[in-house]
């Protein structure tokens, strides 16, 4: 009676393990093949490309957890793959026509990362606010008292090129409605000219890294969902 029990938590622990190593190889895929621009071509060669790690994951996962595999069975683990693929095909296809679903995680998950990567002292050197500054009292930079990140949120791939544009022209802005951040924030660069065109394109770098950890996670949650449906259609089927 023991022995199934020992069987699932052996196979729970399989699938574990090859969906970590598949994450890591995928997280390397999408590194390679992802452009920020978003082309047809970029598209294609994530599908693909995980696809095709798919099907070598699925081989895997069948002989290791169910039996030999010959060749009808690598024509119905290829068969069965593919149309476990048409999940994240379909979720890239539905981001490319509503990009406004990357904010979802580009805004949330895409911030924090920029958090983890240390980009919080660049934030809040390039942000002011006579308020959260009266606030402190023991402090020299407003850093110590609250991560400007979330600033981030009033910027996108849509109006990053025209804010860059503006603030490269104009050394003093006006208080337009369209150039308003949340209380009393404003964008604080530095004066010289250099530096401050610096400033602006590492804010822009900034930007497109969260639209693209936010496509990260659509596309890598969507390729794990295909590889479980993968792995078990597999199973069920033999």
């Amino acid at each position: 009676m023991s022995q199934p029990k020992k069987s699932t938590i052996s196979n729970i622990f399989l699938i574990i393990t090859i969906c970590f190593a598949y994450s890591i190889v995928f997280g390397l895929l999408f590194i390679f093949v992802h452009n920020s621009n978003g082309s047809i071509g970029n598209t294609l060669g994530i599908v693909f490309g995980a696809t095709a790690l798919g099907f070598i994951t699925t081989l895997l996962y069948y002989r290791m957890n169910v039996s030999d595999i010959d060749k009808q069975k690598i024509k119905t683990i290829m068969t069965t793959n593919a149309a476990s693929y048409m999940v994240l095909l379909f979720t890239i296809i539905s981001i490319s026509i509503n990009p406004d679903l990357v904010t979802i995680f580009e805004n949330t998950i895409g911030i924090w990362f920029l958090s983890i990567m240390g980009k919080d002292s660049f934030v809040n050197s390039i942000f002011h606010s006579p308020t959260f500054s009266q606030m402190v009292k023991n402090s020299s930079t407003d850093s110590e008292l609250i991560n400007y990140n979330f600033l981030l949120t009033q910027l996108n791939h849509s109006n990053i090129d025209n804010f860059i544009q503006y603030f490269s022209q104009n050394q003093n802005p006006s208080t337009d409605d369209e150039l308003k951040f949340p209380f009393d924030f404003s964008p604080k660069f530095n004066s010289d000219q250099n530096t401050r065109s610096g400033q602006l394109m590492e804010l822009k770098r900034l930007i497109t890294t969260k639209r693209s950890v936010g496509y990260f996670v659509w596309v890598y949650l969507t390729s794990i969902i295909s590889q479980m449906i993968s792995m078990i259609a597999v199973t069920m089927h033999n």
